[in-house]
């Protein structure tokens, strides 16, 4: 019986404790819609939302509509971002490819005035 009180009292507040999605303020040509999720310390989740998203499998590049999950890691101090693991869903949220990624994550610089400069001072700020 106490466990039940427990759980009845401590249920509420369960939700504060996961984190949501953040959309992100960042724009590019294709209108993707990019959303982000800390991981740790130096890694964050980003989904990548857009009407054509493309992907390497059995030799050739595939589109689809849908959706990728990347975890990136970043080095605010270096400015530096790489990949350690992608996801991409189709539309109906089925999995459609996840590589596998050798020798990661292969840290680079970011470019200036990139995504992935957005991406890298959006982490460094709200982490």
């Amino acid at each position: 019986m106490k466990k039940i009180i427990l759980f009845v009292l401590l249920f509420p507040f369960a939700n504060f404790y996961s984190q949501q999605w953040e959309t992100m303020d960042i724009h590019d040509s294709d209108n993707t819609v990019y959303s982000y999720k800390l991981n740790s310390s130096n890694t964050a989740w980003v989904k990548e939302a857009r009407d054509k998203i493309k992907y390497y499998k059995n030799g050739k590049w595939n589109y689809t509509k849908g959706h990728a999950m990347v975890l990136y890691r970043f080095d605010c101090t270096g400015k530096k971002i790489g990949v350690m693991q992608v996801a991409v869903y189709g539309g109906s949220n089925n999995l459609v490819n996840n590589p596998s990624l050798e020798d990661y994550p292969q840290m680079d610089y970011v470019i200036p005035d990139s995504i992935a400069e957005g991406l890298l001072e959006y982490f460094c700020t709200n982490r």
